[in-house]
C-alpha cells in the first residue's frame, strides 16, 4: 500500500486500484484495471505525483488516475502480446513506475521500457527491454535488471544503453 493526499492506495490481485480512507477505512473509490486470466505473480505499487497514481496492471497498460476523484485520466498499452503459448504471451507491468518531473518510467514483463509524458500517457521513447524487477533512477540514469539477468544502465532521456 502507498498513502498519499488522505488515502491509502491498494493495488489488488484481482486487477482493482482502490483508495481507502486513511481514518475511517472506508472505499472512497475504485478503479477496474482488468486482469488477464494468467498474469505474473505480483502487482505494481502506484506512484504518486501532481495528485495523481500512476499504476501498472496486469494487462500491459500503465495507467493515471486521479486522487480526488478515482478517475481514470490515461492508459497506455507498453507491452505487446508475442507468442503462442499462455505463458510467452504474459504482459504484466509489474514494477513500480518511476515519476520524475513530468516523466514517467515503467517496464513491462515481455514488453518494452518506456518513457510516458506524465500528464498525456504518450510515449516519448521505448526499449525492447522487460522486467519484472523494479527499476532506479540516480541522477540522469536508469539502472535495472531485465529479463535475461543482465544489469543495464540506461540514460533517461532517450532510452540509450550506457552499458550492460
Amino acid at each position: 500500500p502507498l498513502v498519499s493526499d488522505g488515502l491509502v492506495l491498494i493495488h489488488t490481485s484481482n486487477g482493482m486500484l482502490q483508495g481507502l480512507d486513511l481514518l475511517t477505512g472506508e472505499v472512497s473509490w475504485t478503479v477496474n484495471l482488468d486482469t488477464p486470466s494468467l498474469s505474473v505473480r505480483g502487482e505494481s505499487a502506484p506512484a504518486v505525483a501532481y495528485g495523481a497514481a500512476i499504476v501498472g496492471a496486469d494487462n500491459g497498460r500503465v495507467s493515471a488516475v486521479v486522487l480526488s476523484q478515482g478517475q481514470l485520466v490515461w492508459q497506455q498499452n507498453i507491452s505487446q502480446v508475442k507468442g503462442s503459448t499462455e505463458i510467452s504471451r504474459l504482459n504484466d507491468v509489474d514494477i513500480t513506475p518511476i515519476i520524475d518531473e513530468n516523466t514517467v518510467y515503467a517496464m513491462a514483463y515481455n514488453g518494452n521500457l518506456v518513457s510516458l509524458d506524465m500528464r498525456s500517457g504518450q510515449i516519448i521513447w521505448k526499449r525492447d527491454l522487460g522486467s519484472v524487477n523494479d527499476m532506479v533512477l540516480l541522477g540522469d540514469n536508469l539502472y535495472l535488471v531485465d529479463q535475461n539477468d543482465r544489469v543495464l544502465a540506461v540514460r533517461k532521456s532517450d532510452g540509450v544503453t550506457l552499458w550492460t
